[in-house]
């Protein structure tokens, strides 16, 4: 059973990670390539596909204009098989004001590149991904978005579908305050936790139990950039760049009762 529940860990893990996947589409060729990233200041920064772009309202077109300083310069050999990044110059976004978002200047063309998460092995405390994103307080919080992941629709096609939308300062407040003090307590103590009663026939029969009743909470931030987070009321977790944060009960409770405002 060991084995399935890492496996069943692993694919979590790549679901909540700050990357959008591990491999990606090459839809013109019909194949799948690998993610474009590079490591600086002790994490992965993945290359920004035009849907996340999208999503966080992000312009393709960078001038000079938006660039800030110059932070750092890829070393040969270190941004997957593409040689064409080597010794390209990374440079602060300056509309962001945060260490999520850089751009790359790729022979003169440039890309946005974005956190997907650390290298080292420390716990992802929330305080770790919070400093990134440049949020200090819940003021940094413009309103949060609650999904269903596995609403169904109309038709009968399983699709998100936005629950709630809180705007409300008291609400942002009590979240704020919850979020930022969250320990990862590590997967073995996750997996204890989470999945120390699942049977070999559940896990055999396609367990899926703890994803009942999942919602997935954007922090959508001044700076235009969202923090996600998914919670599984089932067993008590809320999950969030391969982070794992037991919460309390009263936790749970506000976030599985509350409605919009």
């Amino acid at each position: 059973m060991k084995v399935k529940i890492i496996l069943m860990l692993l694919l979590i893990s790549t679901i909540v990670s700050g990357c959008s996947r591990i491999m990606r589409k090459d839809t013109s060729k019909g194949e799948v390539e690998p993610i474009t990233l590079f490591e600086y200041n002790n994490a992965y920064y993945e290359y920004l596909d035009d849907e996340y772009l999208e999503v966080h309202d992000i312009y393709r077109e960078i001038t000079q204009e938006d660039l800030g300083d110059e932070i750092y310069e890829i070393p040969s050999g270190t941004i997957g098989h593409d040689s064409a990044y080597d010794h390209s110059k990374v440079y602060e976004y300056k509309a962001f004001n945060s260490n999520a978002i850089v751009v790359v200047d790729k022979k003169g063309l440039y890309q946005v590149f974005g956190f997907c998460n650390f290298i080292d092995d420390q716990p992802n405390d929330a305080k770790r991904i919070l400093e990134v994103y440049n949020v200090t307080s819940p003021e940094d919080i413009v309103c949060i978005e609650e999904f269903s992941p596995y609403a169904v629709n109309k038709i009968g096609i399983t699709v998100p579908q936005t629950v709630n939308i809180f705007k409300d300062k008291e609400y942002i407040e009590h979240f704020y305050s919850e979020y930022k003090d969250m320990k990862d307590v590590g997967s073995d103590q996750y997996e204890e936790d989470a999945f120390g009663d699942v049977t070999e026939e559940q896990w055999q029969n396609g367990y899926d139990a703890y994803l009942e009743g999942q919602r997935d909470f954007y922090l959508n931030l001044t700076n235009g950039l969202r923090i996600k987070l998914s919670f599984y009321p089932e067993i008590g977790y809320m999950d969030g760049y391969l982070a794992h944060y037991k919460i309390t009960e009263e936790f749970s409770e506000f976030l599985s009762n509350k409605t919009s405002h």
